[in-house]
């Protein structure tokens, strides 16, 4: 019988993470550029400036987390695995006791390892479909329900 692995790239997540980090980089580093002389003098309107700045370099921030949240997604017969930048998450069915689904993201796992990713509408890739399925169909047969839970809503990886 031959095994069945799909990798999907949340290509959407990836794009947005992108621009965000170009648009809100850029407009960081435009504004300190083109008020340098206003933000040394420390008045009011640079202490404007300065928060501006502040709220352009948190979007940048999110935007990079974006970024490193987006990784491979490798969806087999075997388990649930994701590729982050420098380490592999496997996560076998037989190990999965939850999985809760809630803001664009997936979290499975039990009580000691648990792996989060974006949800299948981010995903992207030429067996998308078939990767759907097959992640549910194996959920399905160890009686592992997908549910809506606010436990869902913070991406994390623990027990590895």
């Amino acid at each position: 019988m031959k095994q069945s692995e799909y990798e999907i790239i949340p290509l959407v997540s990836l794009i947005t993470g992108i621009v965000g980090v170009i648009l809100f980089g850029g407009a960081a580093l435009l504004t300190i550029i083109l008020n340098f002389n206003t933000l040394i003098e420390l008045t009011t309107t640079s202490f404007a400036f300065i928060f501006i700045i502040a709220i352009l370099l948190t979007f940048l921030l999110l935007s990079l987390l974006i970024i490193l949240y987006c990784q491979k997604i490798i969806i087999s017969d075997i388990g649930i695995s994701i590729i982050s930048l420098n380490k592999k998450y496997t996560l076998q069915y037989s190990e999965i006791s939850h999985c809760y689904i809630c803001s664009g993201n997936i979290n499975i796992g039990n009580t000691n390892k648990q792996i989060s990713f974006p949800s299948f509408e981010y995903w992207n890739g030429k067996n998308k479909q078939d990767a759907i399925i097959l992640m549910i169909k194996s959920l399905d047969e160890r009686k592992v329900e997908p549910k809506t839970s606010i436990k869902g809503i913070f991406p994390h990886i623990k027990g590895f």
